[in-house]
């Protein structure tokens, strides 16, 4: 029988002997982890040096592309001797020791006629919107209003500081501008709402800086643009083709395109088809404004135009007092801006007269000129909605009314027809 010393003893062993054991587990696994992140670090490293010669391999046909590429004029040498070594699964029979294989011509570059050569780097075609010039300003003092109410009454134009622009243009003057003096982006009403697509509504510069923008893009082109034409077109754009703004199909410049120098491209952005639709649908701004007078300057020299100082589209009157001869570079550049700093400046003989008492409230009031260009949008487009409202048989009488009073022989049915073209499909009036 065991003594309780004994018994103390063997229990003393077991214990050692329970933690010899543990001992030798905790080796033998600290041992396979140690293994088996050695086995990891060797296929990690199989694996970079697979990646490092599947890149090398990369590199080298990269290599002989370019060499194929940029070697093109060597074939027109013929006492230049340019021959590669190459291995190809096309040659029937293995090439003899020593014997070459010539460099075949780089592939072909679909350029258009009249197109570089095959490293000649072309410019990009700049997307035009086919919603360009057509802008309905009946509620723009309603957008101008709903922006107003989110994004306050100034926002600030620093075009050209930060990042400097292409044409050289910069802000002058204040930086915080009445969100008036910028043109809206991306806002319509729909169902009695303001909808802007992003952003707070406006574009990213004030009416000023547009104005010095377009005028100095219209001399840069013109200068670019002089000596080019159809050739100078399809060199720098690598085609002879243009997408249309208007019906977005590609079509041939020189059959479907008119050449316009103040473009960027030297092209014009709508087809001809698109062009003469437009121009059809435009109608005849007398019919479109009715304005008071039938009067036209005849032309003295060549390149004239003339030119109403009072746009009709603000009012303006067809009296001989609001015309004046400019050339066709100036009378572009001027476009339809009204030609004044302020209202108080605006001659009441160069507006109709039945938009006269508009001027001169807005000149009791001292409003801006963007106030002003707001009513006299919104009171034209609320005249045309009404006579749109109107039968054809009515309409007509309108006109027979108005060519009497002017002295102005045009079909009363054409301007009927020209008229509801017009507010249907550029001003959007439903029926």
């Amino acid at each position: 029988m065991q003594s309780s010393i004994q018994r103390r003893h063997a229990r003393r062993e077991t214990q050692q002997l329970r933690q010899l054991e543990n001992l030798r587990h905790q080796t033998h696994c600290r041992r396979s982890r140690s293994h088996r992140s050695r086995r990891r670090s060797h296929r990690s490293h199989r694996s970079r040096r697979r990646s490092r010669r599947s890149r090398d391999k990369r590199v080298k046909e990269n290599t002989l592309k370019r060499i194929l590429l940029n070697n093109e004029h060597m074939h027109d040498d013929p006492n230049l001797e340019n021959q590669v070594h190459l291995e190809s699964d096309h040659v029937e029979s293995p090439p003899a020791l020593g014997e070459t294989i010539p460099i075949p011509p780089p592939p072909a570059i679909n350029q258009g006629t009249g197109a570089g050569g095959a490293n000649t780097r072309h410019k990009n075609q700049r997307t035009v919107s086919k919603n360009l010039g057509k802008n309905n300003t009946a509620d723009h003092e309603k957008i101008y209003d709903h922006i107003e109410k989110n994004s306050g009454a100034t926002k600030k134009c620093t075009f050209g500081h930060k990042c400097g622009s292409k044409t050289g243009v910069k802000h002058e003057g204040p930086e915080d501008v009445p969100i008036r003096d910028y043109h809206l982006k991306g806002c319509s009403i729909k169902n009695g709402k303001v909808s802007i697509k992003s952003g707070d509504g406006l574009q990213g510069f004030c009416k000023h800086c547009e104005r010095l923008r377009r005028s100095k893009r219209l001399e840069m082109s013109r200068e670019n643009n002089k000596d080019g034409g159809y050739d100078k077109y399809e060199k720098d754009y690598g085609k002879n083709t243009k997408k249309c703004s208007s019906c977005e199909q590609e079509k041939n410049v020189r059959d479907c395109f008119k050449l316009s120098p103040g473009m960027e491209c030297g092209i014009h952005n709508s087809c001809n088809d698109c062009s003469r639709a437009y121009g059809d649908s435009m109608g005849d701004r007398l019919i479109k404004y009715r304005p008071d007078g039938n009067f036209k300057y005849k032309k003295t020299e060549k390149n004239q135009h003339d030119d109403h100082i009072m746009p009709l589209a603000y009012g303006g009157t067809n009296e001989e007092v609001n015309h004046q001869l400019l050339s066709s570079k100036e009378n572009l550049n001027k476009s339809s801006t009204i030609p004044y700093k302020n209202v108080n400046e605006i001659p009441l003989e160069n507006m109709c007269e039945r938009w006269r008492p508009l001027l001169e409230k807005a000149k009791s009031e001292n409003i801006s000129m963007t106030d002003f260009k707001s009513r006299i949008f919104t009171a034209i487009a609320e005249e045309q909605k009404y006579i749109y409202s109107k039968t054809d048989a009515e309409i007509e009488l309108i006109y027979k009314e108005y060519n009497k009073k002017n002295n102005r022989r045009v079909d009363p049915k054409r301007c009927v027809e020209k008229f509801k073209k017009y507010c249907k499909e550029i001003l959007k009036f439903e029926d």
